[in-house]
């Protein structure tokens, strides 16, 4: 099946396909912590997790689009823990480092074969990459811009219905992080309004400084006041940053690099700080 068809599919038929999948037979073949996980292999929690989605007291609420992200984003959330488990020698403990980062791409490479959109296919693709988050919240320096800044990239919403989803769908023989831990994130998300929509800056610079910094600040509002407005290209080369800007900003001062590659005589492979340090000069308001 491809995506169209999977897309109308039960959850019953969509894990009856994946089970014939090549990642599907790894996760089966792969075990895991028996702490963490008594159930077994990966693939048999993959199944409880997919089993545990239609019990949630918000699935009939959700969209089909919803509810068709939370089930791939479940098939996928462990895909990569073949790749990466291994046993600590001392302890006898299996662990899976980066499996989540691993699955990411694994996840947007199976879509992107299976026909999938590029909107739900980043979609998945990231909550696959961010599915472990919210029960590691009360461990983090500063839980708020954790919430704050997932909220850009997925869905705080779904990320916390799915991470009910796996927390329930395992048999555990300890639980370090248990269930109660998730709810503070919806809490924290829904104080900051961000639970199902992301965050709302003060401002576009706001947003910006609160990506770059490493220690950021939600309350603070850099003053807007600028001299001039920037559109800034970004491409390969040969596609169509040059005609575009002459089909629709030809009357604007232009800031090119390569216009200064070829002045200073610099390849394109070649180290680009003076090249850099030249843009920097260039003033484009005249």
């Amino acid at each position: 099946m491809m995506w169209d068809e999977l897309s109308q599919a039960s959850l019953d038929e969509i894990v009856a396909w994946a089970n014939d999948q090549p990642w599907c037979r790894a996760m089966a073949d792969c075990q895991q912590d028996v702490g963490w996980h008594a159930e077994g292999d990966v693939w048999t929690h993959t199944k409880m997790v997919c089993a545990q989605l239609p019990k949630l007291a918000e699935w009939s609420a959700l969209t089909p689009h919803e509810q068709m992200a939370l089930v791939f984003t479940a098939l996928f959330h462990d895909s990569a823990k073949p790749l990466t488990s291994q046993v600590d020698p001392a302890t006898g403990r299996v662990t899976s480092p980066k499996h989540a980062i691993k699955g990411e791409h694994l996840a947007r490479s199976a879509l992107r074969d299976l026909g999938c959109d590029l909107g739900a296919r980043e979609e998945i693709a990231r909550m696959v990459r961010f599915h472990g988050r919210p029960a590691f919240l009360l461990e983090r320096s500063n839980p708020s811009s954790e919430v704050v800044s997932l909220s850009w990239s997925v869905s705080n919403k779904l990320l916390y219905l799915f991470a009910l989803a796996d927390t329930r769908g395992r048999n555990t023989a300890e639980m370090g992080r248990p269930e109660e831990n998730l709810h503070y994130w919806k809490m924290l998300a829904e104080e900051h309004d961000c639970f199902d929509k992301p965050y709302r800056f003060g401002n576009d610079h706001a947003r910006f400084q609160f990506f770059r910094q490493k220690e950021p600040n939600l309350h603070y509002v850099p003053h807007e006041d600028y001299r001039c407005t920037v559109t800034m290209m970004s491409g390969l080369p040969g596609s169509g940053k040059d005609t575009w800007l002459a089909t629709n900003r030809g009357d604007l001062p232009v800031v090119s690099l390569d216009d200064m590659r070829d002045e200073l005589g610099v390849e394109a492979t070649d180290n680009q700080g003076q090249v850099a340090q030249l843009a920097r000069k260039v003033d484009p308001i005249v």
